[in-house]
């Protein structure tokens, strides 16, 4: 009788964390819906929606619910949600937070630790390596074991092992759980072939696989001794600690690799390292084989080598496939160090 009720007691415990589907699939939640399902609403919100909502808030006008919920997180200093309307659709990285919060994890935390407290608590898939920052036109992305490729709509986990492909004209901005950035251009395809972060240790290990198409990257800086972030290409191996660079590689496979912050070690590829590209990877290089110029001779060493600091040159002949919206403005009157 009583192991009858502890498990109700536990099921009705569950039914109060936001669900990780909740604001995924066609993303269409708002932000105002969420915070009245989960923050106001006496029947459907999670106890600790207590520690941020104010005393007697579902006696307020409806209008006055999301004012009174953002003025209490803001005090508590999640900050978040701050001049943002209700109407708006919620982003992963405010689901993520907000769920961190009602499931009883402190302020204040960076992401890759809530999102660790909400794996233990079984909320988060295991493979949940990131979050799309912002995206802009056309990207699908191509999950383990999918061969059909998913349009997203930005509500999606980044996940390990997925396959990311960009359109012409289209760009995406990812944020992985250790703080690194990584920005991605149009007709691109990307594998995120590992990603390992502990929060407690700061060990890290990460490994992208670029088919075709640029990226920069923002490394975050890591003192682990046995930390790694390489980025590799169809004819070399870019590895930082805590670094900005850009990858670019043609659809003839050749690459080139600019260093803007920091140093990038650069070597050819091992026989382990190779591998034949997948569907998703090959439809890329197809389409950008189309619209996209011959390149210049790639720059590339078998051996590997530090690349200088380089302020960010923006390439007048636009030959070396850096495209301007990864550089800063103001600096296209000088030759570009990868075409010259």
């Amino acid at each position: 009788q009583y192991r009858g009720i502890w498990v109700l007691l536990l099921v009705a415990a569950a039914l109060l964390l936001p669900a990780e589907a909740s604001p995924q699939g066609n993303g269409a939640i708002t932000k105002g819906a969420f915070v009245e399902r989960f923050f106001v609403n006496p029947f459907t919100r999670s106890p600790r929606a207590r520690d941020y909502a104010p005393a007697g808030i579902a006696s307020l006008p409806p209008a006055g619910h999301y004012e009174a919920v953002v003025k209490g997180l803001s005090e508590k200093g999640v900050v978040l949600l701050v001049g943002s309307k209700p109407e708006e659709p919620l982003t992963r990285l405010e689901y993520l937070t907000l769920t961190y919060l009602l499931a009883g994890g402190p302020p204040g935390k960076s992401l890759g630790e809530q999102k660790d407290f909400l794996k233990e608590k079984g909320v988060l898939d295991r493979g949940d390596i990131g979050v799309i920052k912002t995206f802009q036109g056309d990207i699908t992305v191509t999950r383990t074991g999918q061969e059909q490729a998913q349009k997203i709509t930005g509500a999606e986990p980044v996940l390990f092992r997925d396959v990311d492909e960009t359109a012409v004209g289209a760009k995406m901005e990812l944020l992985f759980d250790d703080g690194s950035a990584l920005a991605i251009g149009e007709d691109t395809a990307i594998t995120i072939d590992e990603m390992i972060f502990d929060p407690k240790s700061g060990h890290r290990s990460i490994q992208l696989r670029l088919t075709v198409g640029t990226i920069k990257v923002a490394a975050a800086p890591n003192t682990h001794p046995r930390s790694r972030f390489d980025v590799i290409t169809p004819s070399l191996v870019a590895g930082v600690r805590g670094t900005v660079f850009g990858v670019s590689v043609d659809q003839q496979g050749r690459s080139r690799v600019v260093g803007f912050e920091g140093s990038v070690g650069v070597r050819g590829l091992r026989p382990g390292e190779r591998r034949p590209p997948g569907a998703a990877e090959r439809r890329a290089a197809e389409r950008r084989a189309v619209t996209t110029p011959p390149a210049p001779a790639p720059w590339d060493s078998p051996t590997r080598q530090k690349l200088p600091v380089s302020p960010l040159w923006d390439c007048p002949t636009a030959r070396c496939g850096l495209p301007s919206y990864l550089s800063p403005p103001n600096h296209s009157l000088l030759p570009c160090r990868l075409c010259s």
